[in-house]
């Protein structure tokens, strides 16, 4: 079971109980999350395209507050293009 939570008011990920397996994913060659060894977790930035990954993973469990960031960020991406779709036109 992996949990992903956020950290630092919302503006960080934090995965707990992440398998060797997804050391590669999570890491340098990944999505750039750093390990934390005394706590035993990955702690990276909050984006849409991090959080969509980790929600992909089977196994994964995203705490409530990163599923309305989630749909925040969303929402942010349609006001972005449709404030750039009225711009141009």
């Amino acid at each position: 079971m992996i949990l992903v939570g956020l950290v630092n008011g919302g503006t960080e990920v934090e995965v707990e109980g992440a398998p060797y397996e997804l050391s590669n994913l999570l890491g340098v060659k990944g999505m750039g999350f750093k390990f934390n060894r005394n706590r035993k977790t990955w702690t990276g930035p909050a984006s849409l395209k991090n959080l969509q990954k980790l929600g992909n993973i089977s196994g994964v469990i995203l705490a409530p507050e990163a599923v309305a960031l989630i749909d925040d960020f969303k929402k942010a991406a349609e006001k972005r293009a449709k404030y750039m779709a009225s711009r141009k036109g």
